[in-house]
């Protein structure tokens, strides 16, 4: 898409991004993420980005340490974690690099990125094909600063904002809710991270003028998902996940989305190929496909399939992965569609891009550009929300979305659009009885596997 206004930097970044009263600095915070997500690493090398000092330490402490920008390079040997440098090799349960500089660059067959904050690596815990993990722990600061820009093209300073503080309260929402070796992964299974080289000028300005910020509902964290455009009309967070109505994520017509590139879309699959995938995925035999029920806005919710005269109904979700697992990821772009049997191909026609639930994110930039301002924009998607500085020790561990509580009375007409809200005061909140759990430190007895517990976080994606 066609950015505008990224030349005007300097002095006008200071006067864009005034600060709100933020009250926490994000470098007090950070997160640990899985790099490379989703790929099977045999082999890495790590070095100091800065070409600088790297110091390696295994379980028993510091094991070694490199200047003059060289490498250190780790793979599978036998069961255990191996380390190659120029000097020596040794193989580990695990592994902790730190750079003099503060920035690490990872480099996996010909593929370089560098990131700020140390790495840790593991095997992945399989037996016949084990693989490594890699760990970033990076401050939440720089984390957010790399996320921005690659999950959101926008300029405006009031959209780059809300974004900010969504890519952060998501962030920390996850944090406290996952045990394990790491809380996110870098990709649309999380949140799209891909270190420094993702970093610009308008992001790290944006982070800085909302240090500390947060969305909550009744003191916690709440689940700040968002997708790419909703198609004029957001949806409710159970029309597309197998989950209990949650307050804050209701669907709402949105007039600030109606003007996206892809409002509307078609595509079209080959009638056998698709019934046929759907008879090997069912093991039974597909004769038709349609939309059985549909949700907020008129958006599918479930799927009717016609097996063998009986009637089998599976998520319009479930549907839209396993179509696009096959077809590509452009074959149904969001659950807001219709399906129609033209000849021999199933015509698909809809609107919006991804999941459509929470923030829209060709909607906040259109609110930015009308002059709402980040208050207004994150208030209009999550409905019934405080914005304001992250304390530590806030009681942030609520419940998953499958098993959260009824949903509310819509708090407006669904076809109104909410005028700018007045900043409400600065509320007084009591420590929480509970702490919510604190990250885990780097132990002998941490393991790598895969913590994904199958709740909301993990599918913020507009995929």
């Amino acid at each position: 898409m066609m950015l505008y206004g990224l030349r005007r930097l300097g002095v006008a970044l200071a006067l864009l991004f005034a600060t709100a009263g933020a009250n926490a600095p994000d470098t007090a915070e950070y997160v640990r993420v899985r790099l490379f997500s989703g790929k099977l690493i045999s082999s890495v090398d790590v070095s100091d980005a800065a070409g600088k000092r790297l110091t390696l330490y295994d379980s028993s402490g510091a094991l070694a340490t490199l200047d003059n920008a060289q490498k250190i390079g780790f793979d599978v040997w036998n069961e255990f974690l191996r380390a190659r440098w120029q000097s020596g090799t040794a193989p580990m349960d695990r592994a902790l690099i730190k750079s003099s500089s503060g920035t690490v660059t990872v480099d996996i067959g010909g593929e370089s990125r560098s990131y700020h904050g140390s790495l840790e690596l593991t095997l992945d815990g399989d037996i016949e094909r084990p693989g490594l993990v890699i760990i970033n722990e990076v401050s939440l600061s720089d984390y957010v600063s790399a996320v921005l820009p690659a999950e959101y093209g926008f300029p405006e300073p009031e959209g780059m904002k809300a974004l900010a503080i969504a890519i952060r309260t998501y962030a920390l929402r996850a944090r406290s809710e996952r045990e394990g070796a790491y809380h996110l992964t870098d990709d649309t299974g999380s949140q799209v991270y891909m270190g420094i080289s993702a970093e610009t000028d308008l992001a790290r300005a944006a982070v800085e003028a909302t240090s500390g910020m947060t969305v909550t509902h009744d003191g916690q964290l709440i689940e700040a998902v968002y997708s790419a455009h909703c198609g004029g009309h957001s949806a409710n967070n159970e029309d597309v996940w197998s989950s209990r109505p949650v307050s804050y994520l209701r669907g709402r017509e949105d007039p600030y989305d109606r003007d996206a590139p892809v409002a509307r879309w078609t595509s079209s699959v080959k009638k056998t190929d698709l019934l046929d995938h759907f008879s090997r995925k069912y093991a039974s035999t597909v004769k038709d496909i349609d939309v059985s029920e549909r949700g907020s806005g008129g958006r599918a919710t479930m799927i009717m399939l016609d097996a063998k005269g009986k009637d089998v109904n599976i998520t319009a979700q479930s549907f839209r992965v396993a179509v696009n697992d096959r077809f590509g990821p452009s074959a149904i772009k969001s659950t807001f569609f219709d399906i129609e049997k033209k000849g021999d191909t199933y015509e698909f026609s809809g609107r919006g891009l991804g999941h459509g639930v929470g923030l829209c994110q060709w909607g906040a930039a259109a609110q930015a550009r009308k002059g709402r301002s980040y208050r207004d924009i994150l208030s209009f998607y999550y409905r019934d929300v405080e914005i304001e500085g992250y304390e530590s020790d806030f009681q942030v561990t609520s419940a998953p979305l499958a098993d959260a509580g009824l949903v509310r009375p819509d708090p407006e007409p669904a076809d109104r659009v909410a005028p700018p809200q007045q900043e409400k005061p600065k509320q007084t909140r009591q420590s929480a009885p509970k702490q919510a759990p604190k990250p885990k430190k780097w132990t002998q007895s941490d393991r790598g596997e895969s913590t994904s517990s199958g709740r909301l976080s993990g599918r913020r994606a507009g995929w």
